[in-house]
């Protein structure tokens, strides 16, 4: 049997037959999708845009890859549907105002522990740019480590949040949170 179809219904056919029969990455999943217009992985695409973000829709190896690039394409779109869209934005722009170089920073550990924070403490785009300016990730990430935290995902929204109050503590202007959890710690 021949079925005719345009690109959006083969695309969306693809998607649908081969992510649930072969093994296939996220990403060739994510770019199926795309091109079969689904609405979540079109709109998750035009927020990481407008923040900078490039989702790639094929493996790349890091020393490729430039900055504000991401092959968690599926992250983004699970931080889309248990944050929302403001909150996955601020992430986004958290990463990319933050100090020093952004390759390799959009990554689910980044992505969903920003998205989490901003969902439960929304900030102004503004404020997030200002103070994400004056922090390094991959610093706050390694402290996280650091402190013995299990999951990597509360480690970065315990370090994030304490760098945060150290700003607002030194009169930087930045948003007042609460005072990290230890809801991640190991026993």
């Amino acid at each position: 049997m021949i079925v005719i179809a345009d690109t959006r219904r083969q695309a969306k056919s693809f998607a649908a037959i081969n992510g649930s029969t072969f093994k296939m990455t996220s990403m060739a999943v994510f770019k199926a999708a795309l091109a079969a217009g689904e609405p979540e992985p079109v709109r998750c695409a035009a927020i990481a845009e407008s923040c900078g973000v490039r989702i790639l829709t094929y493996p790349s190896q890091a020393r490729r890859q430039r900055e504000g690039d991401t092959m968690a394409a599926s992250s983004l779109l699970r931080a889309l549907a248990d944050h929302g869209e403001d909150a996955l934005r601020l992430a986004l722009t958290a990463i990319m105002a933050s100090r020093g170089s952004k390759c390799g920073l959009v990554d689910s550990a980044n992505v969903r522990a920003l998205a989490r924070l901003f969902r439960e403490h929304p900030m102004k785009p503004e404020t997030v740019k200002a103070a994400f300016a004056r922090i390094d990730l991959r610093a706050a990430r390694a402290e996280a480590r650091r402190d013995g935290f299990q999951s990597l995902a509360l480690d970065m929204k315990a370090a994030v949040a304490k760098r945060l109050l150290a700003l607002a503590k030194a009169g930087a202007r930045a948003p007042a949170l609460p005072a990290p959890a230890a809801e991640g710690r190991a026993a």
